[in-house]
């Protein structure tokens, strides 16, 4: 761990003025705490000796102060130690929790994971059901056009069977509308 000569110089000042005090031995004894923003908004971890508290950021201790809750030094102290503790325990709860969270979504992840599967199948038998649908259609479309076929045929057969053969030799140019079901031409100006 590398203390800038910021920290260094409020070490000084703030912490130990007689100079009797190593800051790495005291650092050493420091408990991590918490990983937030520091006063400039910077992220920071932030350690902690008793009501001493250190700003840490990329190996670098940046900076070094007292607890101060404005009690003075004995009552910030005990204050400091008390936040310390409760610190301590919410930070074992929120592993704890963490961990038992974690694990419940993962279960969850895997059900997810099952669900897409047998979402999957579904969908093949979907996929499946409606290409069977649409070879029924084809099966329909393709029944009902011989029908048609059928039907264009008998037309045929009946205007043979209904039309005198003078008649068709008038109307010539007609006969193209015979297939289709037109009426065929005019024959004395009657049809």
């Amino acid at each position: 761990m590398n203390f800038t000569a910021h920290c260094q110089k409020r070490w000084k000042e703030r912490i130990d003025p007689e100079g009797t005090l190593p800051i790495e031995e005291v650092f050493k004894e420091a408990v991590y705490v918490w990983r937030g923003a520091n006063l400039n908004g910077k992220i920071a971890d932030f350690y902690v000796n008793g009501d001493i508290i250190f700003t840490v950021s990329d190996q670098n201790v940046l900076t070094v102060y007292k607890a101060d809750y404005g009690f003075g030094n004995g009552i910030d102290r005990d204050v400091s130690a008390r936040l310390l503790e409760q610190l301590l325990q919410l930070n074992k709860d929120l592993d704890y929790e963490s961990s038992k969270v974690e694990k419940e979504c993962r279960e969850l992840e895997t059900e997810i994971h099952k669900t897409n599967d047998e979402i999957a199948v579904y969908q093949a038998q979907i996929n499946h059901l409606n290409a069977k649908v649409n070879r029924i259609k084809e099966k329909i479309k393709e029944l009902r056009r011989g029908v048609e076929s059928l039907k264009t045929v008998r037309d045929c057969q009946a205007r043979k069977l209904v039309f005198p053969v003078s008649w068709k030799i008038e109307n010539i140019g007609n006969l193209g509308n015979w297939s289709s079901g037109g009426k065929g031409g005019k024959r004395n100006g009657k049809q």
